[in-house]
């Protein structure tokens, strides 16, 4: 049973955000605003962007995603991850001698899909851009 385009919807409601529907998969890009990043002393035009994807599959939904963070938000992020019941797969680079240094989170749950997308609206909002 895919996602619906109720739920998409719903979810995109949460999230602030228009999410894309296809064959049965639900995923957002939120760019991240106000960060302007180089990559090897060069300004990228690309803003840096989480991705979240909710698919459901056997009845129940895989929620995942990459959240894009300041090097200074990590830690905060990840505790905030893991009280949510959230799990972090991963914490890695995708860049060298970037300004400023972006860590990538992949997360994943198969938590209420509404519950993953109002944890992940929060850990977003909490980031440097909206304070």
């Amino acid at each position: 049973m895919p996602i619906s385009a109720s739920l998409c919807s719903e979810l995109a409601d949460i999230l602030g955000g228009v999410g894309q529907s296809k064959n049965g998969i639900c995923k957002f890009d939120i760019p991240r605003t106000g960060i302007k990043v180089t990559i090897l002393g060069i300004p990228s035009k690309a803003a840096p962007t989480h991705t979240v994807v909710f698919e459901k599959n056997s009845g129940r939904c895989l929620e995942t995603g990459e959240l894009v963070l300041l090097q200074e938000e990590v830690p905060d992020v990840l505790t905030q991850l893991v009280a949510k019941d959230i799990i972090v797969s991963a914490v890695h680079n995708h860049w060298i001698m970037d300004k400023p240094h972006l860590i990538y989170v992949h997360i994943e749950s198969t938590i209420d899909s509404r519950t993953f997308a109002r944890a992940v609206a929060e850990v977003i909002g909490s980031l440097n851009e909206s304070k």
